[in-house]
């Protein structure tokens, strides 16, 4: 038993004589955190009622696009507007139901003016002559028409005449 107590104490000098030292301090210089930060909120659940509700700013041009897509879609599926020759918009002749003329107007209007902003932003970027570009823009557009829509073409005789699309 003593051979096991004399082995002990210099087990415990040593546990109890070699305690670390823990010095809590605050750092003389402030810690510095630099964070960079981009945020992005879109709220799914509530658009702008009409294209003039969209605030100004460096995407005010795409979401007022997104916006008057949406409603010229579904003017085009009624019949009530239709793809002019020049790739703008223009209202057609109106139903005894269609009672909206003034929504109809004032849609036609804010999509014709972000198809020309677009049109012009392309003209200055690609430095092409706008007739070109109004061109090309037109064929694509006719081309993602939904059936149904009404458009201005060239018919055999070289006559501009409106047409549904197939």
């Amino acid at each position: 038993m003593n051979k096991i107590a004399l082995s002990l104490i210099p087990c415990l000098a040593l546990l109890f004589g070699c305690a670390p030292t823990v010095k809590l301090a605050a750092p003389e210089k402030p810690i510095k955190v630099d964070i960079n930060m981009n945020v992005n909120v879109r709220n799914a659940g509530s658009a702008p009622e009409t294209p003039d509700a969209v605030e100004p700013g460096p995407t005010s041009v795409q979401n007022k696009h997104r916006i008057t897509v949406s409603e010229i879609s579904g003017l085009l599926s009624r019949g009530v507007v239709g793809l002019n020759r020049q790739g703008l918009y223009e209202t057609r002749p109106l139903g005894p139901r269609d009672t909206d003329l003034e929504y109809i107007e004032k849609t036609v209007k804010a999509a014709n003016a972000s198809v020309n902003e677009q049109l012009d932003a392309l003209h200055a970027i690609n430095n092409r002559p706008l007739d070109l570009i109004r061109a090309d823009y037109l064929e694509r557009a006719v081309k993602s028409l939904p059936s149904g829509s009404w458009y201005e073409s060239r018919n055999s005789s070289g006559q501009w005449v409106w047409q549904q699309k197939k």
